[in-house]
């Protein structure tokens, strides 16, 4: 078996070319990202779903909608939705 030189050569400037264009279309992409995110930053634009943000008062987690709070004591439960007369 032999290795051809001129082959292996193309293969090699290939995977350089290939790893150079990688590079540069990550650059490219990183600043565009960086430009995106300091516009929203200072148009105060809330960037991550369900993080919540000072404009609704919410937090992870947090509804913008409040619920039902949880009973403190098992005596505090409502009664049951749905109940039936088994008279």
């Amino acid at each position: 078996m032999q290795i051809d030189p001129a082959k292996t050569a193309a293969t090699l400037k290939t995977q350089v070319d290939t790893l150079t264009a990688k590079q540069a279309e990550s650059r490219v992409g990183t600043r565009q990202e960086f430009e995106r995110s300091s516009g929203l930053y200072d148009a105060k634009v809330n960037q991550q779903a369900g993080a919540g943000s000072v404009q609704d008062g919410t937090g992870p987690g947090d509804s913008a909608i409040a619920g039902p709070a949880s009973p403190s004591a098992p005596g505090d439960c409502p009664a049951p939705l749905l109940s039936r007369d088994r008279s």
